[in-house]
């Protein structure tokens, strides 16, 4: 990017760029050549078109206008901006795991509410089938009786009849 020398940079702007002096005397020189090209070109442009006058001005600006801590700078700015963008887009994928997170729970605490109620209606059911089977155990065993009962009758009733 830039010829010899050295470049110090203090903070995101300030830009030193040092130089052998005979190297800076060379791109003195050469800057002098090409603006007198410049300005010789846009002496004679007078008698060019628009089109011709404008592309020599572009020409002049380019060389004029070319900053290498400018662009230095610039070239900052973008770094800075691609940086923001991708902890923008990190806050975004964090915010995005969180939420995922807490869903997560949330459903791992409702698995857990509903194994309880499973696990207590399992308790219920089982009772209530215990119920069941002591009352069918009395049922027969109210029905043994009742028969016996039934079968005393019978013969009571057989012995006042036969008698």
């Amino acid at each position: 990017m830039y010829g010899g020398g050295a470049v110090i940079l203090l903070g995101r702007t300030n830009m030193f760029h040092f130089n052998d002096p005979k190297e800076a005397a060379k791109l003195r020189e050469k800057r002098k050549m090409r603006l007198n090209q410049c300005l010789s070109g846009l002496l004679s442009s007078f008698s060019l078109s628009m089109t011709d006058l404008s592309k020599s001005c572009e020409n002049l600006s380019a060389v004029m206008l070319y900053n290498p801590g400018l662009e230095f700078e610039r070239q900052q700015r973008e770094e800075l901006e691609k940086l923001k963008s991708k902890r923008k887009t990190k806050k975004g994928k964090n915010e995005q795991y969180l939420k995922l997170e807490l869903e997560k729970r949330r459903l791992e605490e409702q698995e857990r509410e509903q194994v309880m109620l499973v696990a207590h209606l399992e308790e219920q059911l089982r009772e209530k089938q215990v119920m069941i089977e002591l009352l069918k155990r009395g049922d027969v065993q109210r029905v043994g009786e009742e028969r016996r009962d039934l079968g005393e009758i019978r013969e009571s009733l057989l012995k006042v009849k036969e008698a």
